[in-house]
């Protein structure tokens, strides 16, 4: 479990002194940047997902761009965050044939939404990390079939191969959300 540790203790006289930043123990007494391990985690988590994804293109493809969002809009700061979000999102776009700089904007959206959230979620219980990459997955599924042109013969083709690529992703995603946030954070210990 994550403790945390108010950063300064509020005074009464301070305009907002009912609300204080909170930061987690272990990225506190880091001894690496957690901007920077978050991004090697996602480099790692990229180069997993496209040997993956070419070796199983022919059937179906894993579509998990939460993976990339949830822990940096999480436990970064907020410029942090957008950097660590958009790099991968710009990685991501080399690696697939998308148009230039439409993921990383919905990434970066993405990215925005968790982070307004992020203090429900910071404990980390398993259910509610689920619930959160689903929801982020999915939303970004739907507007990857809204924005992206389709490769198929068919529109039906299409949306039939979105369905199941978004099946499989969510079925994946049951099992690797909480543990692609822990892995950074336990790099961070």
């Amino acid at each position: 479990r994550l403790s945390f540790r108010p950063v300064s203790t509020p005074s009464r006289r301070s305009p907002c002194w009912c609300r204080y930043r909170r930061i987690p123990d272990r990225m506190r007494r880091a001894k690496y940047s957690p901007a920077i391990v978050f991004f090697l985690a996602n480099v790692a988590y990229l180069y997993i997902l496209a040997t993956l994804n070419s070796a199983l293109s022919p059937y179906v493809s894993f579509i998990l761009p939460c993976v990339f969002i949830i822990g940096p809009a999480l436990f970064l700061r907020g410029w942090q965050a957008a950097m660590v979000v958009g790099v991968s999102a710009l990685l991501w776009e080399a690696s697939t044939p998308v148009p230039p700089a439409l993921a990383c904007a919905l990434w970066l959206a993405a990215a925005f939404c968790v982070r307004a959230v992020r203090f429900r979620f910071r404990p980390l219980d398993r259910l509610s990390v689920c619930a959160l990459a689903q929801a982020v997955n999915f939303a970004l599924i739907l507007a990857y079939l809204a924005l992206f042109p389709n490769g198929c013969a068919d529109f039906p083709d299409y949306v039939l191969r979105v369905f199941a690529d978004s099946l499989l992703s969510a079925v994946v995603l049951i099992f690797a959300a909480r543990f692609a946030i822990l892995v950074p954070l336990s790099l961070l210990k």
